[in-house]
């Protein structure tokens, strides 16, 4: 399990701590993912599905270990507070 894993919260924030605005949202994202114990490309996609604006988010596995990721994206429930983290991480890049 990604959590299991000791001081990988602190490995994070030590990584986004600091960090200019354009990689504030792949920061959050890991944090979520941390959160919810996937890998921060399944909150990416889940985030995506979230969206009124984007009907279908276009992937790709090339092997079934890609797709066991991609399919994670679908049991990923971002509750409103994540969504507004990532909302408002991705506004700042626009």
């Amino acid at each position: 399990m990604l959590g299991a894993l000791p001081g990988r919260r602190d490995r994070l924030r030590a990584r986004c701590h600091g960090r200019r605005d354009r990689l504030r949202a792949r920061c959050q994202g890991a944090a979520i993912a941390f959160e919810h114990d996937v890998k921060a490309a399944a909150i990416a996609r889940a985030w995506l599905m979230h969206r009124p604006t984007v009907t279908a988010p276009l992937v790709s596995a090339t092997s079934s270990g890609q797709l066991d990721d991609l399919l994670a994206a679908t049991a990923v429930a971002l509750d409103t507070g994540q969504v507004v983290r990532l909302d408002s991480a991705s506004y700042q890049l626009a």
